[in-house]
């Protein structure tokens, strides 16, 4: 019973309720087991409390509770967060020692955490090593080390990927092609990026809004505004609904060419479908406006942004107070300081 409700009261984050159950099933004379501990570990990682959760991993181990699989996944997915990769292979070893054999999620979680440290090399040799293990790759472990490939602009070695993942029979995802995408594009190849669309869409992947973002923010931030705002509004044809992520690469883009009452169009649009700037959308819009000198608009968005409790960054208050200074508006100069 204390089990179940621990874990309840970690799924919805409510950490000090478990917390308060955990210590009193001691307090009665119920020994936790390896789901309590693993409920409670799980609650704590949730909440970022990583310290916390391996304290609970030793304390679990001092007592004699050897952790099943799905712990030591969840252990070794926290070491590679924090890109202690070591730590998640010392743990991947004592896992396999204990007679746990390591599944597909095990596996996963190590190629994830060798590209997240740019061990490319490693990760290829892991994916190489599950299969000899008897494992074959799924959609995820592909995934991950293309994703590795394109965050190091390897754009050959993500493509060689792509069709070895092909050839083995692993399904393709929209997640795969976003991917390749957007490698493409921060390579600054707009043909191999074109041609892994259309081929996401020979296979009947239909574009994701993701994939829509991915699009218009590299049009946005290469100044064609006139492509992004086609396919912002073929995403809108296809049914999917733009967010503040879409939004502030368009309103980036018309900020970045001084388009500012473009960019203010689109925010009067975000607001229209009930979506909530955020403080890096009213930076920018501050930013355009005060490059062109605009402070009153400038100041207008300041208080906005502070009356709906957001602070703005020192770069929006000092270019703004720059700007006052060179007009002499000093009598305007009182909001920005008190602030």
């Amino acid at each position: 019973m204390y089990t179940t409700l621990i874990n309840g009261h970690c799924k919805k984050e409510c950490l000090q309720e478990a917390r308060r159950l955990f210590a009193r099933m001691r307090e009665v004379g119920v020994a936790p087991n390896q789901f309590t501990y693993k409920a409670m570990m799980s609650g704590c990682f949730r909440k970022g409390l990583r310290e916390e959760g391996m304290q609970l991993y030793e304390e679990m181990r001092s007592v004699g509770i050897i952790p099943n699989l799905y712990t030591y996944n969840s252990l070794m997915a926290e070491h590679c967060k924090a890109c202690n990769v070591d730590a998640a292979f010392k743990l991947f070893d004592e896992m396999r020692l204990s007679g746990f054999a390591p599944n597909i999620a095990s596996y996963n979680i190590l190629i994830g955490g060798l590209c997240r440290k740019r061990k490319l090399r490693d990760a290829q040799d892991l994916l190489c090593r599950m299969q000899k293990d008897g494992i074959n790759p799924n959609t995820i472990s592909f995934n991950l080390l293309i994703n590795g490939f394109c965050k190091s602009l390897q754009m050959s070695n993500a493509s060689k990927l792509l069709v070895t993942m092909k050839s083995s029979g692993c399904p393709l995802s929209a997640i795969t092609y976003n991917i390749l995408i957007a490698g493409f594009l921060r390579y600054g190849d707009s043909i191999g990026a074109a041609s892994a669309y259309n081929e996401m869409k020979s296979r009947g992947l239909q574009p994701t809004k993701v994939t829509f973002t991915i699009l218009i923010d590299a049009f946005a931030k290469s100044g064609d505004m006139k492509r992004a705002m086609e396919i912002y509004r073929s995403m809108d044809s296809c049914g999917h609904r733009a967010d503040v992520y879409t939004f502030g690469a368009l309103m980036h883009g018309y900020c970045s060419i001084g388009r500012m009452v473009d960019a203010m169009k689109l925010f009067d649009s975000m607001l229209e479908k009930g979506l909530k700037p955020s403080n890096a959308i009213y930076d920018m819009l501050i930013h355009g406006y005060c490059s062109q000198g605009s402070t009153f608009r400038a100041l207008k968005l300041l208080r906005e942004m502070t009356e709906s409790g957001m602070v703005p960054n020192t770069a929006s208050y000092g270019l703004t107070i720059r700007v006052l200074c060179k007009e002499g508006s000093t009598g305007k100069l009182s909001f920005c300081v008190m602030r």
